[in-house]
C-alpha cells in the first residue's frame, strides 16, 4: 500500500506546502540523515512522496522493534511509531497539507482510504478479549496476599472482608509483585497474563486487548481482584472489567453486585478513566444448563432491567455482551430477533454479541 503511495503523491512543491509538513521533513531528516539525502535527490521537489519514505522508514523500524524480546521498562526508539496513533498523525499531516494547497482529490482518494484502514486496523488487525474463570484469579491473589502475610487464607474470608480488604490493597501504592516470579506455576501463569495485556499494549496499542471477562463473577470481589491484577501490571486504565454472569443465582444477584462496585470509591476511579462505561456479560449456556430454558431466560431477562436501573442510577453508560449463539439452548437464532427481542432500555446505541 505505501509502495503505491508513491505513484499519487507527486504533487511539487511549487504548489504550496504547509509549514507543519515542512517542519516535520526536518525532524525526519535529523532521525534518518543518511536516507534523507537519498529520498533528497531521488524526490528532489516533491515534499510528499519524501514524506511517505520516512513513513516507509519508520515502519521498518517499527516492525524490527516489535520482533526483538521485550521489556518492561523498553521505550520506542525516536526512529520507531510508538503507536498506531503517531502513524495516523503523518498521514494526517500530509493529507492537511495536501487539502490546503490544491490537493483535496488526492487528499480525500487513495490517502483517506490509508488513513481509514489504519484507524480501522491501527497495528493490532484484531481487538481481542481476553477470559479466565474467577477462581483461577482467587486462587492466584490468595497465593499473592498469603506470600506478604497480609491474610492467612484468602478462600475463608467472607464477601465484605474480601470486598474491604481488595479496596485497601488497590490504595496501596506499593507493586503487588516482584519483577521475578516465583510463585506456583499457575499463579506465575495469571500475573504473566496481565504483563502479556500490558505488552500488546505497548506494541500495537490500547485497542488489541481491551475487554477481560470475569467467568462466573458471583460477587464484586471477583471483579476488584482482577482491577488489582490489571493496576499492578499498569493496565488498570485501558481495560474494560466485564463481569460474566452466568447461573440462575449470579445473573439474580447481578444488580446488588454491580451496585457494590459502582458505590466503591476505587473501582468509580476505574470507571471515570474508562469514560464511564461498563460493560456486563451475561451467559446463556450455563443458566439454560442450571436452571432450564424458561427459568433460565426469565433470569436473563429480569437481570437485563435491573442492570439498566442500577447504570442509569449511577451514571454509568452500559453495554450489555450477550454470550449467546450456536444452538437454541446456548442462545442462538436469527440475531436480528435477538435485538428486537431485548427488553425496553437495554440497548442505547450499544450491545455486544
Amino acid at each position: 500500500v505505501i509502495d503505491a503511495m508513491y505513484g499519487v503523491l507527486s504533487t511539487s512543491e511549487r504548489f504550496g506546502v504547509s509549514g507543519e509538513l515542512r517542519a516535520s521533513l526536518s525532524a525526519d531528516a535529523a532521525l534518518f540523515p543518511v536516507e534523507a539525502q537519498r529520498f533528497a535527490a531521488r524526490y528532489p521537489g516533491q515534499p510528499y512522496r519524501q514524506k511517505m519514505a520516512f513513513v516507509y522508514q519508520k515502519l521498518l523500524a517499527t516492525e524490527e522493534g516489535s520482533s526483538r524480546p521485550w521489556r518492561a521498562d523498553r521505550l520506542a526508539h525516536p526512529v520507531e511509531y510508538g503507536s498506531a496513533e503517531q502513524f495516523l498523525q503523518d498521514l494526517r499531516l500530509m493529507q492537511d497539507s495536501l487539502a490546503q494547497h490544491r490537493g483535496a482529490r488526492m487528499a480525500g482518494g487513495r490517502l483517506q482510504d490509508l488513513i481509514t484502514q489504519v484507524e480501522t486496523f491501527g497495528f493490532h488487525l484484531a481487538t481481542l478479549d481476553i477470559r479466565q474463570h474467577s477462581e483461577r484469579h482467587a486462587s492466584a491473589v490468595a497465593e499473592l496476599l498469603g506470600r506478604y502475610g497480609l491474610v492467612a487464607s484468602y478462600g475463608d474470608l467472607s464477601e465484605h472482608q474480601r470486598h474491604d480488604l481488595l479496596t485497601a490493597e488497590l490504595y496501596n501504592p506499593r507493586p503487588l509483585t516482584p519483577a521475578r516470579l516465583d510463585f506456583s506455576p499457575e499463579t506465575n501463569e495469571m500475573v504473566e497474563l496481565f504483563r502479556l495485556i500490558r505488552r500488546a499494549h505497548e506494541r500495537l496499542g490500547p485497542r488489541a486487548i481491551d475487554s477481560y471477562i470475569i467467568s462466573m463473577t458471583a460477587g464484586a470481589s471477583d471483579v476488584l481482584i482482577v482491577l488489582l491484577m490489571a493496576q499492578d501490571a499498569g493496565v488498570a486504565d485501558a481495560l474494560d472489567i466485564v463481569p460474566l454472569f452466568e447461573t440462575v443465582r449470579d445473573l439474580e444477584n447481578a444488580g446488588a453486585v454491580m451496585e457494590a462496585l459502582f458505590t466503591n470509591p476505587v473501582y468509580l476511579a476505574h470507571l471515570r478513566a474508562r469514560g464511564m462505561r461498563q460493560q456486563v456479560m451475561i451467559g446463556y449456556s450455563d443458566s439454560n444448563k442450571d436452571g432450564g430454558f424458561l427459568a433460565a431466560n426469565w433470569a436473563l431477562h429480569r437481570t437485563q432491567r435491573t442492570l439498566v436501573n442500577v447504570c442509569n442510577r449511577h451514571g454509568v453508560l452500559l453495554t450489555l455482551f450477550h454470550g449467546r449463539g450456536g444452538t437454541i439452548g446456548r442462545g442462538g437464532g436469527p440475531t436480528n430477533e435477538a435485538i428486537l427481542a431485548q427488553p425496553s432500555g437495554s440497548v442505547r446505541g450499544s450491545i455486544k454479541i
